[in-house]
């Protein structure tokens, strides 16, 4: 949680009151996410891109939970914290009257590649108004389809999003995270995504040195 205002919050707020609600008293579920973080970011981003184009007021909703103490934070959240402050900074620029993406400065390859999304979404929308007025109609319908999760971790590990075999290293922490599920060793799934994250950065940031 070092260094993590969000989940700095939630872990107070579950300390003060016993249980995560939100100001209506409302329990407040948690869920970690095993694959698809760009994915669901994107959308979340994208999501912005939406209720700042159709003006709607729904996004604090939608988007957003304030805890009991009186603290909003967003319902999605990044991991390390500078990168989930650059994240949060980003879709409040979103959903701004006139978003100004000059004045955010990015400290790593992950940072720079969500800023460019992120134009790319805004653009789009703005040369795209007949498909985005479609998409925020009632007339467009979305479903979700839980899998079992057994089923879910072999489709994982037999096909990414991308048509592509996963690196061993992405397998390794598949069947790490499930085996932390299976024993209910909720320490070990954070430690996982701690130090994995540290991993994927240590990566990321060698295109610097021309490692690959």
């Amino acid at each position: 949680f070092k260094d993590n205002d969000a989940l700095n919050e939630l872990q107070s707020a579950c300390r003060e009151y016993g249980q995560l609600q939100d100001n209506g008293f409302r329990t407040i579920k948690l869920y970690m996410v095993v694959d698809g973080q760009q994915r669901l970011t994107s959308l979340y981003l994208l999501g912005h891109v939406f209720a700042a184009c159709s003006r709607s007021q729904h996004v604090s909703n939608l988007f957003y939970v304030t805890l009991r103490s009186g603290v909003t934070i967003p319902r999605l959240i990044q991991n390390p914290g500078d990168d989930h402050k650059f994240f949060a900074s980003l879709a409040k620029q979103l959903v701004s009257s006139s978003p100004s993406f000059s004045i955010m400065s990015t400290s790593s390859q992950s940072q720079y590649r969500l800023l460019e999304n992120a134009k790319s979404m805004v653009e789009w929308s703005q040369s795209n108004k007949i498909t985005l007025n479609f998409l925020s109609s009632q007339k467009f319908e979305a479903s979700i389809i839980l899998l079992d999760s057994g089923f879910g971790l072999t489709s994982f590990m037999t096909l990414n999003d991308r048509g592509k075999q996963l690196t061993i290293l992405e397998k390794f922490k598949s069947l790490l995270l499930q085996y932390a599920v299976d024993v209910k060793d909720f320490a070990l799934t954070r430690k996982l995504h701690t130090e994995f994250g540290k991993l994927y950065r240590t990566l990321d940031s060698c295109i610097y040195c021309g490692l690959f």
